[in-house]
């Protein structure tokens, strides 16, 4: 049941979410902007305005107090929120459309773009420190797991599961920089359909949606970390 409707003060649509460290909700919007509404006021409190094309992902920081953006424009913005302004814009090495962000757990922040290339960034010092790359097409979904691994999801429906966690992100650099990309540890499936968002549930499977027509939801057993296996789910191609 919905409990509330909240609507923003843009043109366009929606296209992104995240909720922040005091419980306020960000949106990323058609019109370039990302919106922060109250959600017990059920109003927005503050626009945030720098992109110049579709916000397409929007994800919190650790430290309560950024937020980074991503956009159809190539840039990956981070924002401070309660000053409304942006502090830094990660460009550069983007090429097409920003389509999602991920906060990895050592605070690197992970992007997915249409050029089909997973980039992480330290947002202290503004620079790409890894490139994630071979994904078959663009890069619509990641997530974090529990562990600490990376999953990215692409328009293509396949699911990529890379190990960046803090023990292994200096082998990952050093190979990206080598070979201009980092192998992954297993491609963990393929969806029927463009895969649109993933998460992953407390018994540790990961739920992923599909973008296609069917709107179905899959669930996978993820492998444990370091075990590369192909896990296929039925009816996947």
């Amino acid at each position: 049941m919905c409990r509330a409707t909240i609507e923003h003060t843009g043109s366009g649509g929606v296209r992104a979410l995240a909720t922040l460290c005091d419980g306020r909700l960000a949106a990323g919007c058609d019109d370039g902007t990302v919106q922060i509404a109250d959600v017990g006021a059920g109003a927005v409190m503050a626009v945030l305005e720098g992109h110049t094309e579709a916000v397409e992902a929007v994800a919190g920081l650790p430290d309560g107090a950024l937020l980074a953006s991503g956009s159809a424009d190539g840039a990956v913005r981070v924002w401070d929120v309660g000053a409304r302004a942006c502090v830094a814009t990660l460009a550069g090495k983007q090429r097409g459309r920003v389509l999602s962000l991920a906060v990895l757990a050592d605070g690197r922040l992970a992007s997915g773009a249409s050029d089909q290339m997973v980039r992480l960034w330290d947002v202290g010092t503004r620079t790409c420190v890894g490139v994630l790359g071979r994904h078959s097409s663009p890069v619509t979904a990641l997530a974090v797991l529990h562990d600490g691994r990376l999953v990215a999801g692409t328009e293509g429906g396949a699911i990529w599961l890379w190990d960046t966690r803090p023990a292994v992100a200096a082998a990952l650099v050093r190979s990206s920089r080598a070979a201009g990309s980092a192998p992954p540890v297993v491609v963990c499936g393929l969806m029927p359909h463009n895969v649109a968002a993933l998460v992953q549930l407390p018994d540790g499977r990961l739920v992923s949606a599909s973008g296609g027509d069917e709107g179905m939801v899959h669930l996978l057993a993820l492998p444990p970390p370091p075990v590369s296996v192909d896990c296929r789910v039925p009816g996947g191609r």
